[in-house]
């Protein structure tokens, strides 16, 4: 398992989002925090990395 960090930059930024969007965000990252290969796997050049949406 992964651990999220969040450096103060970052925290800023989503400081500066609306609510629904920021809380979309920490929900994604929570995902990915359990399971880092949730998403699907690209193809071609970029076979060593993962889609999230």
């Amino acid at each position: 398992m992964y651990q999220r960090v969040t450096t103060l930059s970052a925290k800023r930024s989503l400081k500066k989002l609306p609510l629904k969007l920021r809380e979309e965000i920490i929900n994604a990252t929570k995902v990915l925090e359990e399971n880092q290969l949730e998403g699907e796997k690209l193809s071609g050049s970029l076979n060593f990395l993962y889609s999230f949406l």
